[in-house]
């Protein structure tokens, strides 16, 4: 058979499109290897790095080839998903795109050596895939949460009298953070990943694959219950804080070396489930068992070269489909140059969107008064989280009571865009039951978020909030509507980089969020809804004063 030899001009095209993703694969590398159950993903991509080179050495003579329309037209949708990650600054959707662009890379490989398994090995990449933000922290909480519920009745019967509270068990007169045990090193993306790793060595279809590695969520449940328990019982017997010391990676190998076990175990089961069926003699049920047994054989790898092969295969690329790509990478390397200079001079980049740490506005958290009648002031607290954090790196905290009902204001700093805070209570286990956005009599300018909320337990959440920048402008709500209004939102020409989108400074792009959290065992009533928006609204013009305030301080100091 005639060895086709790949130009050079489609390995330089190659080339150079993957160097386009550096900049973005970079900053998502270094905020995915900061988290700790990430800490694997290292190991993970090395191992998968050295199956295909593995791969290579056992290679064949090619047997076929893509045809080169689907080539070209995939090449085209990876540069139009990255220039798009690079509009919006989402470095996310840029390996998103990545890994499929890999795939490209692989297919140009087996395009002279046919490389077994091809498949299986670009698949394991898809471990690079982060689930979005809040799904991912929703999985962890929902896993920590059931590994709690369970094993506080099992430290019980242990004899050990125990209180779970949030992220923390409470035996006596020590605390557990259960938060360390179950989403440190040890967690469900890293059982995922050992799932993953099995089915492509004992070579499972999709199907198969799918739903072992979605079982992860059940293994690391039921190991981080017996993390847990294992934990509270030496630190209550023994006073021996596991995750503290040495012993900790005693115990994370034989968590990961247990959940292996149960992974073959579910494999084992899921072998014999996932088996085809002979067909009966007669006419009942054979229609199902065909679609049985052509699910169940179904292999999306040979798939997807079918489909590689529509239109027929060429054994030369056409060089004018070669000149408009050089044009289409051309174009998109100008776009992410310029982008990339006014971000080197500051005006693009997320670190210098927003006013640094030392510029930031502060305010006097005593100067705030609460003076309606049936109001009063329970405490008054200062906290400071990272810089990074979805809650903001500062807040103020004031813990009031209005009658009977304990009621939470905060101001917390800084925020670069509208934060979302009912989406940072729903990674806590709250649901939103009801949002409107809506202005109050006493500022018919400044719109504010509000929402209802509920836990599993049935207790009643009421959340408020609403911000302004830097300077006391007002913020943009995010709009409530799911339709084209969100998508404006989301999309607009606003979120777009510096210099294609509106170039906002920094006093616009520091805001200041102002919210309420009220949590009580039954749903509020009207009447206190709306004393506590009355009491809402003079605080928060309380606090954009005292911002304001600060800021002209500072700036008539020359800072």
């Amino acid at each position: 058979m005639e060895t086709r030899k790949q130009s050079w001009g489609y390995w330089a095209l190659l080339i150079w499109g993957g160097l386009l993703f550096l900049p973005l694969a970079v900053q998502y590398w270094q905020t995915t290897i900061a988290v700790d159950y990430y800490k694997w993903l290292p190991v993970a991509i090395i191992a998968a790095v050295l199956l295909f080179f593995r791969a290579m050495r056992a290679s064949q003579p090619a047997v076929g080839d893509c045809a080169f329309w689907v080539k070209v037209s995939w090449f085209v949708i990876c540069m139009a998903g990255l220039g798009f990650a690079y509009l919006y600054n989402t470095p996310w959707l840029g390996m998103i795109v990545f890994v499929p662009y890999l795939g490209l890379v692989f297919q140009a490989f087996n395009r002279d050596r046919s490389i077994p398994f091809l498949f299986g090995i670009w698949a394991l990449f898809l471990l690079l895939c982060r689930l979005p933000g809040q799904l991912e922290l929703r999985l962890l909480r929902m896993s920590s949460g059931f590994s709690a519920k369970i094993a506080g009745p099992v430290v019980d019967a242990l004899g050990i009298f125990n209180v779970v509270q949030g992220e923390v068990m409470t035996m006596g007169n020590k605390e557990l953070n259960i938060e360390l045990v179950t989403d440190h090193y040890f967690t469900l993306y890293g059982v995922a990943m050992l799932a993953a790793f099995l089915c492509f060595f004992r070579k499972r279809n999709v199907w198969h694959t799918v739903i072992l590695v979605a079982s992860a969520f059940v293994v690391a449940t039921v190991v981080n219950t017996c993390r847990l328990c294992l934990v509270a019982y030496l630190l209550h017997e023994h006073e021996l804080r596991v995750m503290e010391s040495v012993w900790q990676w005693g115990v994370l190998l034989v968590s990961y070396g247990g959940s292996l076990l149960l992974l073959m175990s579910v494999d084992a089961l899921l072998d014999f489930m996932l088996q085809p069926i002979e067909e009966p003699s007669g006419r009942t049920g054979k229609q199902v068992v065909r679609f049985w047994n052509g699910l169940i054989s179904f292999r999306l790898g040979a798939f997807l070269y079918k489909i590689s092969q529509l239109g027929g295969v060429e054994r030369t690329e056409k060089r004018w489909v070669l000149v408009c790509v050089s044009v289409v990478l051309i174009s998109l390397t100008s776009f992410i140059s310029t982008v990339k200079v006014y971000e080197y001079r500051g005006v693009g980049s997320a670190e210098e969107q927003m006013h640094k740490r030392e510029n930031l506005s502060v305010i006097d958290p005593n100067a705030v008064e609460f003076t309606r009648p049936g109001w009063k002031v329970l405490k008054v607290e200062a906290e400071e989280r990272p810089f990074d954090s979805i809650w903001g790196a500062f807040s103020f905290v004031w813990r009031l009571q209005y009658h009977d009902t304990i009621v939470v204001m905060a101001l917390d700093y800084p925020f670069d865009d509208w934060h979302d805070v009912k989406v940072c209570y729903g990674n806590l286990g709250w649901t939103a039951v009801g949002e409107k956005v809506e202005l109050l009599e006493s500022n018919p300018r400044w719109y504010f978020s509000e929402t209802d909320m509920v836990l599993p337990t049935g207790d009643y959440g009421f959340v408020m909030c609403s911000l302004s920048d830097h300077g006391g402008r007002y913020a943009e709500p995010k709009p409530v509507e799911t339709g084209w209004h969100l998508v404006k939102y989301k999309f607009g020409r606003n979120k777009w980089v510096a210099p294609f989108g509106r170039v906002a400074n920094k006093d616009e792009k520091t805001l200041y969020q102002n919210q309420v959290m009220v949590t009580t065992a039954f749903p509020l009533d009207e009447v206190t809804k709306q004393e506590i928006r009355a009491m809402y609204g003079e605080f928060r013009e309380q606090t954009r004063a005292l911002v304001m305030e600060s800021t002209q301080v500072r700036e008539g100091g020359g800072q």
